[in-house]
């Protein structure tokens, strides 16, 4: 598993916590602290995972959250890509637009779904 993360202070959070982290399955996984571009893997599958923005809640986020929120003001939007990837998966809220036109499938869960491109 590879992870992109484009914001600083995310980046020391995530290493601070990779550095601590005990359990043997995290050799499989590989921080790279920069916003991805399209090109930059070999691999065939490709999951977006944007932060979501502006959802409408009945409740509060807890204050971590709230504070990861306000460190990422200027949300980080990936182009489509062209034909590099076989697919593409974009995680959404349920509610939200799609982030590109006409997804191929759409899987909807109670908060969230996944649209594949």
């Amino acid at each position: 598993v590879k992870s992109y993360e484009g914001n600083p202070v995310v980046q020391k959070l995530i290493e601070n916590a990779l550095g601590r982290a005990t359990h043997p399955l995290i050799k499989n996984f590989e921080f790279v602290p920069k916003y991805f571009q399209w090109g930059e893997t070999g691999d065939q599958t490709f999951l977006y995972d944007p932060f979501f923005h502006k959802a409408k809640e009945k409740t509060q986020v807890n204050k971590e959250m709230q504070a990861l929120r306000l460190l990422d003001q200027q949300p980080y939007v990936l182009e489509k890509p062209e034909t590099e990837y076989k697919r593409v998966v974009v995680k959404r809220h349920v509610k939200a637009e799609d982030l590109w036109p006409n997804p191929i499938v759409t899987f909807k869960g109670k908060a969230i779904r996944y649209d594949v491109y």
